[in-house]
């Protein structure tokens, strides 16, 4: 049998090759590793729909006029000339038709080259691919040492001005490599919802082939001209077409190979951004140690050859006290500028991991809505949400460094002569003469505590500068994740997490419920699978100890409540408290039974694990609706509040009361089951059984 060769935008392919492309990947798709096991789910079954979608086009292939070539854009711009009118004049409905199909058939044009390009380039990365896989495993196969001994010693070889500039590159080097970290898992999700979105490029472009071909043919049926903006239009389409065709074929066969390119680049670059962020932490340190020991020496020499007298002067003595708080500010400040550093380095790691997982969401959500795999994906994504906790206190932080700026520029104003200084406050102090043995002492303190200042104001420059970045990022953070969290709910809601209820469904629900009797997630709640609640539970024996007390004093409430009923309406014994404390004694009545439940829900939460915590939350849901509907139903009892005070019909009580019971009945169960972790669809055995 021959094999004939078709033309699919200037890329020759043997039609039975077409088919063969998509088993290859097929069989690609088989090696994923098991972290990305819902791709290889749908890889497998986009593999057989893109397998019958290309045996349908390869029975299209019998058509002559697959072998029609497009018009070239000088043609389409040559007839667009000859159907332009004159200058001044309109054209008639007639020629602009015409002129518009023209002028879509150029976009067309525009868009088929687009296409190429795109193939090239994918080829390009395809060919390139095997060279670079190797040189990323060996780089990762490499055993690295994140700070080796030489390169520590170097840098603490190192003086305060080279150990700041060293600082700032490696802090922008880390923020450029988690940027382009976060480039490849965009990437690399792209790479895990391609065949979806191939197999509905080539369902697409299959499909505007067949019209392009049947239109092809009813042209030439009515011998229209090739020179006619339809017919031309009809070879664009059909160019375009076949143009996406096979970068969507290509693409769906490269994929397994890029994306494990992309993998071993994320790797590759997990592993240096750990290295930056090692190396950032080594060089911050290495600073405080370095502003540490110019500051103490600041301070040491500016009395050290000075004689006693001189060094023991309380002028001297609150100088240097003065210094030396100073330097530790300094230090201070130091230390909370480079934790606020390693706080936004987080905070811009979690807003980007959530801009990711947005990203992918949006893609997974577009290529595969209304499957159930849908489903599974969005769990996960929800599981790998990071915990944002918002840092309070930031602001009034803001706020008091900027006063402590003012405060700064203030005192070194006041320093800017320094002898002078040390001469005022000489004269200031009672029964001191100005002496030039005091005075030069006195200055050298203040021009050293002027280079404190000289450090300290630019480190609360920077400071302010990273508390400021780090609140918006915390704010995006905050907002982000909200944003991504109830749009994940929302879609869960929506989506479909189980097949429908159809005949084949409920022939198989015998075997389902049978194996959902024998591995089903329920039985891992059962007691034999719980363990001895450990300290933690005696959180729930102050509320049993109160339920006892309230049901030994049940029969007093009791009897108050009833004497409370009977004063009613008495000129001499009725006042304005016996409602609210007929109310009250109605609520202690109610109690006994969610302060139980509240108990042993407690006790649950705090001292049991797994399971256990779920039910115990759950039991303090049920027992707080429990409180509020029991006491309600207290007061309307045939003789209670509602009927005894407020003279309600006693018909209408009786109802509210039932429609209370039952309100109860169908919360209980939504209470019990909605607070623990919904089960995946992926694993609920009657839903997905296939």
């Amino acid at each position: 049998m021959p094999v004939r060769q078709v033309n699919c935008g200037g890329v020759a392919t043997p039609a039975i090759a077409l088919s063969a492309i998509c088993i290859e990947n097929h069989k690609n798709f088989r090696g994923v590793t098991d972290d990305e096991v819902f791709v290889n789910v749908v890889s497998r079954r986009v593999g057989m729909k893109v397998l019958h979608i290309v045996c349908l086009l390869v029975a299209l292939l019998g058509s002559t006029a697959w072998a029609v070539e497009p018009p070239t854009r000088e043609a389409i711009e040559q007839r667009l000339e000859e159907l332009r009118p004159a200058d001044g004049k309109e054209p008639d409905a007639a020629a602009q038709e015409k002129i518009d199909t023209l002028q879509a058939a150029l976009e067309d044009l525009a868009a088929k080259e687009a296409a190429k390009a795109r193939l090239e380039d994918l080829e390009s990365r395809v060919e390139k691919a095997p060279a670079e896989l190797r040189e990323l495993q060996q780089a990762l196969s490499e055993n690295q040492d994140d700070t080796p001994a030489a390169s520590l010693e170097a840098l603490e070889s190192l003086d305060l001005e080279t150990l700041e500039i060293r600082l700032k590159e490696a802090s922008a080097a880390l923020r450029r490599d988690q940027d382009r970290l976060s480039q490849i898992e965009t990437r690399l999700l792209g790479t895990q919802t391609l065949p979806e979105r191939a197999q509905q490029g080539i369902s697409d472009a299959t499909q505007a082939v067949e019209e392009s071909r049947r239109t092809l043919e009813d042209l030439a049926a009515r011998d229209v001209d090739e020179s006619d903006p339809r017919h031309m239009r009809a070879r664009t389409q059909r160019a375009l077409a076949e143009q996406r065709l096979a970068l969507y074929q290509r693409e769906l066969a490269t994929n397994s190979r890029l994306r494990e390119l992309a993998q071993q680049r994320r790797d590759l670059l997990e592993r240096r951004v750990t290295t930056q962020e090692a190396k950032v932490l080594t060089l911050q340190r290495l600073v405080d140690q370095r502003r540490r020991e110019r500051s103490e020496q600041a301070i040491a020499e500016a009395v050290q050859d000075e004689p006693d007298d001189v060094a023991s002067h309380p002028l001297v003595n609150e100088a240097q006290k003065a210094n030396r708080e100073m330097s530790l500010e300094l230090l201070r400040v130091t230390s909370r500028a480079n934790e606020l550093v390693r706080q936004g380095l987080e905070v811009r790691r979690q807003l980007d991991q959530v801009r990711q997982l947005q990203r992918g969401m949006d893609e997974h959500v577009e290529a595969i809505r209304g499957s159930t795999l849908l489903s599974r994906i969005l769990r996960e994504l929800r599981q790998a949400l990071p915990k944002v906790e918002v840092r309070g206190g930031l602001k009034d932080e803001i706020a008091d460094w900027r006063l402590r700026q003012f405060e700064l520029d203030r005192q070194r104003e006041t320093l800017k002569d320094a002898e002078a200084l040390a001469r005022k406050r000489m004269e200031s102090a009672a029964g001191e003469e100005v002496s030039s043995a005091l005075v030069d002492p006195l200055a050298q303190l203040f021009r050293a505590r002027r280079d404190l200042l000289d450090q300290l104001e630019p480190t609360y420059g920077e400071m302010l500068s990273t508390a400021i970045e780090l609140q918006l990022h915390q704010q995006q953070l905050l907002t982000t994740s909200r944003s991504l969290r109830d749009t994940i709910d929302k879609q869960l809601f929506w989506v479909a997490n189980a097949r429908p209820l159809d005949l084949a469904w409920l022939l198989k629900l015998p075997d389902h419920l049978r194996t959902e009797w024998r591995e089903g997630e329920w039985r891992h709640a059962l007691p034999n699978h719980w363990t001895m609640p450990d300290s933690g539970a005696l959180l729930g024996v102050p509320l049993l100890l109160a339920a006892a007390g309230l049901l030994l004093l049940r029969r007093t409430l009791e009897r108050r409540l009833l004497k409370l009923h009977d004063e009613i309406g008495h000129l001499r014994r009725d006042s304005q408290a016996h409602t609210p404390k007929a109310i009250l004694f109605n609520a202690l009545l109610a109690m006994p039974m969610p302060l139980i439940l509240a108990g042993i829900g407690l006790a649950l939460l705090f001292g049991g694990q797994g399971v256990a915590r779920d039910i115990g939350w759950s039991l303090a849901q049920i027992a707080l609706a429990w409180a509020v509907v029991a006491w309600a139903r207290r007061l309307l009892t045939a003789d209670g509040v509602a009927v005894r005070q407020f003279y309600w019909p006693p018909a209408y009580v009786a109802v509210l009361k039932r429609w209370l019971f039952w309100l109860l009945a169908s919360m209980i169960p939504v209470l019990l089951v909605a607070p623990r972790r919904v089960m995946p669809a992926s694993t609920s055995i009657i839903g997905l059984w296939p």
